[in-house]
């Protein structure tokens, strides 16, 4: 469930009443498009505690929702009206949410979404926001449950519920997969299983930043022994596993300024499965 809600600070006398319901009646369809690039997922108003009291008061839970600004949606002269954005789940944890959320999706209620102000692209967009939330909080345990269930929702291919024509371009998806693996290198879970999953999820997209991810945080011991489980589980691929070819790829790479010898035998040995071998 979305409730916007709009709240207005330090509004100046020179503005009449006329000239704001003026403003908001021609520029009401633009907030039926959501652009990341004008939200900030922090409230940094000097009244952010009133705010909290206030919509308290009318029963939000406030911490459990999402407060976001949009800049200067409004300016004559010196004068400044901000709007705020109010997300407030309708389950009681994020991870209910987006079950429901899923539910609703497969009976139906997003089919041909862009035909209807793309109401769920804007909730899942929410979510992928939220989870970036829990991380900064540190809920690593959360956000990987979050994350997961919407990748395997999304990565389906048995069913189309939005109608768009690729679905995983709408977001961001390096950064959200980046997130994903800092996320479960931070909660200390097994890397290489959940890589596999990945690759298994995924299967006909790559995403340069896992192997980025990975390689970036993890400590160079534990770069080594997550490449011999690469290596060794590269042996039990089949020709038509198509998934699994970015196994062979990474170790390739991992090793290509490490280990010259090794890099050219890895290479020549899995070139069935490397594009550019």
């Amino acid at each position: 469930m979305i409730i916007f809600s709009f709240f207005f600070f330090h509004l100046p006398k020179s503005l009449a009443p006329f000239r704001l319901i003026e403003f908001i009646q021609k520029n009401i369809t633009s907030f039926a498009e959501w652009d990341e690039n004008y939200l900030f997922t922090e409230v940094y108003d000097l009244q952010k505690n009133d705010l909290k009291k206030y919509l308290k008061n009318l029963g939000f839970e406030y911490d459990k929702g999402w407060i976001i600004y949009l800049e200067n949606t409004w300016k004559t002269g010196d004068n400044h009206m901000k709007i705020i954005k109010t997300y407030v789940l309708s389950e009681k944890t994020l991870e209910k949410d987006i079950d429901k959320f899923i539910r609703d999706a497969k009976n139906g209620r997003y089919q041909y979404d862009y035909k209807y102000g793309q109401e769920g692209l804007k909730i899942l967009k929410a979510y992928f926001r939220m989870i970036e939330q829990e991380l900064k909080k540190a809920n690593y345990q959360e956000a990987i449950r979050a994350y997961e269930k919407l990748f395997k929702f999304l990565f389906q291919r048995e069913y189309d519920y939005f109608n768009y024509e690729d679905i995983i371009g709408k977001f961001n998806t390096e950064k959200l997969i980046g997130n994903y693996f800092y996320t479960i290198i931070q909660n200390k879970e097994n890397i290489f299983k959940k890589y596999l999953d990945y690759l298994k999820l995924t299967n006909g997209y790559y995403f340069e930043s896992a192997y980025r991810t990975i390689n970036i945080n993890l400590t160079e011991q534990e770069l080594i022994e997550f490449f011999e489980q690469v290596e060794e589980r590269l042996k039990l691929v089949k020709s038509k596993e198509y998934c699994y070819y970015e196994l062979a790829e990474i170790l390739v790479e991992f090793y290509k300024n490490k280990d010259e010898n090794k890099y050219l035998e890895l290479k020549e040995k899995y070139k069935e499965f490397i594009e550019d071998a």
